[in-house]
């Protein structure tokens, strides 16, 4: 090495110098940022280019140089480009940039020249100033957002990059030229489509293409190749590599397909299914027999106790318990693993049947399908343990995987829990959707309906019942009463006419009708026809539930309105009421407020009406007046009117039920609503009254978010298949559509979703979905106002989270391929097309191949082959300003304070 860089000049500037020195290099600017234009302009070289900072205090650092080039190279790139666009813009000819002698041909003329747009000011000043007329100006602005966050790094970090890259320029012709082909590349992937001479357009991105060739035939034959296989994630990849590549040494041994994986999804279902028995301490064998007795029992039932005595179970022996036998341990059932290994099945080998000399030609064929598949079963199980023992050791959970080790060796160990290498994980964008109903809480009840302790204690509930409900007056109310003379003497009425003429405790509100069981309701309203009794008649009359009254098309027959009432049933039996954290997600918490006074409010009013109803129960003093007092008291909920001969025991017992209740809900400790639900009994939904502070629902709901009723609907139904609750309220909604006419409430669906971002749509419906979203669907009376709706009160119906999947996944790909013993090292070569052709062609794709050729043998040539010119290649010289100084000159040539 001596004597081979003697005549190379060394550095001596410093190459970054310290904090002081990196603060300088943010207040670069382009030369002439003063305004206006001075008469006779100070040469471009000596200007100093520190807003502000004096000669004297300039840093002599290569970094310092290196930025300072980069700003000139920008700013003048800026400047070329608006002085080319205006001229063209006019008309003009381009000037000439590349001539010293021209007007333009230098750059301290183009960066003082007049602005196009400003003749005032100069191009530099405006750079300076923000002005962004080409875009050229955006690449300068970039570069000095870039040299800011440069700059705020420890000087001892950017000193080893520094120096690590300007090594890399000294002697690498291959990464100089890299340079330019990733720049191109940069290009492609952010121009948007483009289509070059009639070609299809090239959307961003990389197109993916291949290229080989053949310089030499091998010596030995074609190593097979055991294809690919493609997984869900690359942890997934790792685990079908080693099983891929040791399936395909051990073929290649000629040790058969021992190590061959099958995890489709039927045997992963199947081997899930052993598993889970084996995690509830049942033995394989049984497990296996339960399968093989249920075929046979499908296809020879009569076959089953002799298999049994083929291969009868002994472990886990019991007396039968009568339950399912999957459900108990194992004791009266074929030992399928003891029969598979009599019919030759060692896991290699299929099991033959006709190996079961004990069963005869007939049985035989009969139990070989069954016996192909309980192998089947076993080697799933087999398969799904080895891969998921390579998984967790390629994961670093040495722990997991031997457990699956020693499962698979049949070692007594605890089954886990949860087979990882089934399970892929849920990966989409996460939703929320919200099912409620809203309605008003101040709105009183049917007056055709009787005001019971239930309907006063939730009014607002009562109201929305009586609206889900036919009006009583549409009701009709048939029994058939017997004459003394043995004649049949039919009554009929409507429910209204009945609920007239009876006192407020043998009457009936909308939410009894609701919650009463049917038998309860229908001897109620026996009990109610007894004002309708025909003088000479005597005994219990006998509802007709499905007959109406003659003429009258809008009746609804008590059999149609008690399924109504089921259904209405069905849905509260699984909703509750609404409070404020249910529409948190609005973010609007804090204009939502439980009326916690109203509510204790009703508490007293049923915890009076419950006292007052035990007092008339111990008050009664004839059968009369007790039967009278046990019909009220089925308005709490109570089964309470006893059969013959029981009268006493009953008023003892609904007396006790009374004091219970009346205990329970004196329990200040406990919530308001279940001291509620103590006094009116556990099927009572407590409806809690919220208090709303401006319009905050109103502008929820009414945000358009692109979402029709029929939509929403349909999202209703299609959810209504795996959700209860949903399916619930979907039969509510069609109940409604039935109603239409008879009833007085006109259903409204409105969705409201948060956040929400301008002009997007609804996350249920098809089309881009926005994460983390919550999504509300409400069905409301068409009255409810909800903008000038003080108080509110509803149902909260059901809430579920899902995932919708991505249109696009990153997943892994494995590829077998020839291991090269000797050869060098893969490598993936990129090619870019030029700016110009931007559609390969043969002749293009091996002209770049034979190029990276090239490249690649001068990336083989030592630095110290290249002699003196190695220090400097590929030309490591910034031009400054008219060509007379140099970045070299810089290094070795002392700048004078």
């Amino acid at each position: 090495m001596a004597g081979l860089f003697d005549d190379v000049a060394p550095v001596t500037l410093s190459m970054v110098g310290d904090a002081a020195a990196l603060s300088q290099i943010r207040a670069l600017r382009p030369p002439e940022f003063s305004n206006p234009r001075p008469v006779a302009p100070v040469p471009l070289m000596t200007l100093e280019l520190l807003d502000g900072i004096g000669g004297p205090s300039r840093p002599f650092t290569l970094l310092y140089e290196l930025a300072r080039q980069a700003i000139l190279h920008t700013a003048d790139r800026a400047a070329r480009q608006w002085l080319r666009a205006d001229a063209l813009a006019y008309g003009r000819p381009v000037p000439s940039f590349d001539n010293p002698l021209a007007p333009l041909g230098t750059m301290e003329a183009r960066l003082r020249a007049p602005a196009p747009s400003d003749s005032t000011n100069t191009i530099a000043f405006l750079l300076d100033n923000g002005v962004q007329a080409v875009p050229a100006a955006s690449e300068f602005w970039q570069l000095r957002e870039d040299l800011g966050r440069l700059v705020s790094l420890p000087p001892a970090r950017i000193e080893a990059t520094l120096g690590a890259v300007l090594g890399l320029l000294t002697h690498r012709l291959d990464a100089w030229y890299t340079g330019f082909a990733v720049e191109r590349l940069e290009a492609l992937r952010s121009d948007g489509a483009s289509s070059v001479g009639g070609a299809p357009p090239m959307k961003p991105g990389l197109v993916v293409g291949a290229f080989g060739w053949l310089d030499a035939f091998p010596a030995g034959g074609t190593p097979p190749i055991a294809g690919y296989v493609h997984a869900p994630s690359t942890q997934h990849a790792m685990t079908a590599a080693v099983l891929l590549s040791a399936d395909k040494a051990h073929r290649e041994q000629g040790h058969g397909n021992a190590f061959a994986v099958d995890l489709s999804s039927a045997r992963v279902r199947g081997a899930l299914d052993l598993l889970e028995g084996l995690r509830a301490s049942q033995p394989l064998g049984a497990l296996l027999g339960y399968g093989i007795e249920r075929r046979l029992t499908d296809a020879a039932p009569a076959l089953i106790a002799q298999v049994r005595a083929v291969a009868p179970l002994v472990a886990n022996k019991r007396e039968p318990s009568g339950q399912p036998a999957e459900s108990v341990a194992a004791d009266n059932v074929v030992d399928g693993l003891a029969l598979l290994r009599l019919a030759g099945y060692d896991g290699t080998n299929s099991p033959d049947a006709s190996r079961l000399t004990a069963l005869d030609i007939t049985g035989r064929s009969v139990i070989a399908p069954v016996l192909a598949d309980a192998a089947e079963r076993i080697d799933a199980l087999a398969d799904l343990l080895l891969a998921e023992a390579v998984h967790h050791t390629l994961a670093g959970t040495p722990m997991r995987a031997g457990a699956a080790g020693d499962l698979l060796a049949g070692g007594p160990v605890a089954v886990p829990d949860e087979i990882e290498v089934a399970r892929i994980g849920q990966r989409g964008i996460a939703t929320t959707h919200k099912v409620l109903a809203l309605f008003e809480s101040d709105v009183a009840g049917s007056s055709r309906w009787t005001t019971t302790p239930r309907a006063s204690a939730e009014p607002a509930l009562e109201a929305w019942l009586a609206q889900q409900l036919p009006d009583p007056s549409l009701i009709a109310i048939a029994a058939t009463f017997t004459l003394a003379d043995g004649t049949a003497a039919p009554v009929t009425t409507t429910l209204a006419n009945v609920l007239a003429n009876v006192a407020a405790q043998r009457g009936l509100g909308a939410i009894d009708l609701v919650l009463m069981k049917t038998p309860v309701l229908e001897r109620r309203i026996s009990a109610l026809l007894e004002s309708l009794r025909p003088a000479t008649s005597a005994g219990t009359p006998v509802l007709q539930p499905e007959a109406k009254r003659e003429g009258q098309t809008g009746d609804w027959s008590l059999a149609e309105v008690i399924e109504l009432a089921a259904t209405l049933r069905r849905l509260l039996g699984g909703a509750r009421g609404l409070v404020p954290a249910d529409l948190d997600a609005l973010g609007q918490t804090a204009s939502l407020q439980l009326d916690r006074v109203e509510l204790e409010k009703r508490l007293a009013a049923l915890n009076g009406q419950v006292v007052a109803a035990r007092d008339a129960l111990v008050a009664a003093g004839n059968e009369a007046a007790r039967l009278l007092a046990l019909e009220a008291a089925e308005l709490f909920g109570l089964d309470a009117i006893p059969s013959a001969g029981a009268l006493a025991a009953a008023v003892a017992s609904v007396r006790r039920e009374f004091d219970r209740r009346i205990a329970e809900a004196g329990d200040t400790s406990r919530p308001l609503a279940e001291r509620m639900r103590s006094l009116a009994g556990p099927e009572l939904v407590v409806v809690p009254q919220l208090v709303v502070t401006g319009a905050v629902l109103d502008t929820a709901f009414r945000a358009v978010i692109g979402a029709t009723p029929p939509e929403i609907r349909a999202f209703l139904a299609r959810a209504a298949g795996v959700r209860e609750p949903v399916a619930r309220l979907d039969a509510v909604l069609g109940q409604a559509e039935a109603l239409a006419g008879t009833a007085s409430l006109v259903h409204v669906l409105g969705v409201a979703q948060h956040p929400m971002a301008p002009g997007e749509r609804w996350t249920a419906l098809p089309g881009p979905t926005a994460p983390s979203r919550t999504s509300y669907v409400v069905m409301r009376p068409a009255a409810l106002d909800l903008a000038r709706m003080t108080h509110v009160a509803g149902l909260f119906i059901d809430a579920w989270a899902e995932v919708v999947p991505q249109a696009e996944l990153d997943t892994a790909i494995v590829f077998d391929a020839p291991a090269p013993s000797q050869a060098a090292p893969n490598a993936m070569l990129l090619l870019v097309p030029e700016a110009s052709r931007e559609s390969w062609t043969e002749s293009d794709v091996l002209a770049h191949v034979l190029e990276a050729l090239a490249l690649a043998k001068l990336r083989a040539v030592d630095p110290d082959l290249i002699t003196r010119a190695g220090a400097l290649l590929p030309a490591l010289l910034l031009r400054d300003g008219d060509g007379t100084d140099s970045l070299a000159d810089l290094w070795t040539t002392p700048v004078a304070p």
